[in-house]
């Protein structure tokens, strides 16, 4: 187990309390800050919009990356 000056360090830097990090479970005694309802907040709710953009847009790049590839070859054998 990790000494407890680090266990402390690490929940400050992770802004939770060192309770959470032993267990997972909130005490209630979390740092200002973090939010322990299931209500998730406005940053939350714009961070997973935007990673569910981001993983549309790979999708797409998924599907179209073996057409480039395929004009990538096409385009060598012209070329070269």
């Amino acid at each position: 187990m990790p000494k407890n000056a680090y266990l402390v360090e690490l929940a400050k830097i992770l802004n939770v309390s060192v309770s959470w990090l032993l267990s997972g479970q909130d005490d209630g005694s979390a740092p200002s800050g973090v939010v322990s309802s299931s209500e998730p907040t406005a940053s939350e709710i714009e961070w997973k919009r935007r990673a569910l953009a981001a993983e549309k847009k790979l999708e797409a790049l998924k599907d179209i990356l073996p057409l480039i590839s395929e004009a990538n070859a096409k385009l060598s054998k012209i070329v070269f």
